[in-house]
């Protein structure tokens, strides 16, 4: 994970996929929904979108990935987590021995069936890289 003042950045282990998450903002200044511009880039691939979420900050966001850090040795089938507006949602899996796999899909306008999608696939480390990265998220999402 690499932390910076005003982003966060997951990559995936030993491959291209990466994931950039930048501070939470409040739009319209109430404290009800925030937005976080986010990035996803692979080979050939570069997208970026916003995500809404509700509430302060986008506690459910760090709560998902909090819980799979504490399930580190696993779980069945897939767990999923979607913003506000359905803008970014991720998908994760455990292969049941030492790897977690995190699908996250930005989209440009969930409602809008001629809108565009992007989706990257990181794999982490179900241990050390998975409970650094819900650390890091943990520090960055909460005010």
């Amino acid at each position: 994970m690499i932390d910076e003042e005003d982003r966060f950045v997951i990559p995936s282990s030993g491959s291209t996929p990466r994931w950039v998450v930048h501070r939470p903002i409040d739009p319209y200044g109430e404290g009800y929904v925030h937005t976080m511009l986010v990035e996803l880039s692979d080979e050939g691939l570069t997208a970026s979108g916003h995500a809404t979420f509700e509430g302060r900050t986008p506690e459910n966001l760090q709560d998902f990935l909090l819980g799979l850090a504490k399930d580190w040795r696993g779980w069945p089938g897939v767990r999923s987590w979607t913003s506000m507006d359905g803008e970014m949602t991720l998908e994760a899996g455990h292969d049941g021995r030492a790897y977690v796999s995190i699908a996250v899909t930005l989209r440009d306008c969930p409602h809008d069936p001629g809108g565009w999608s992007a989706r990257i696939v990181l794999s982490l480390e179900a241990g050390e890289e998975l409970r650094r990265l819900a650390d890091t998220a943990e520090r960055f999402l909460h005010p």
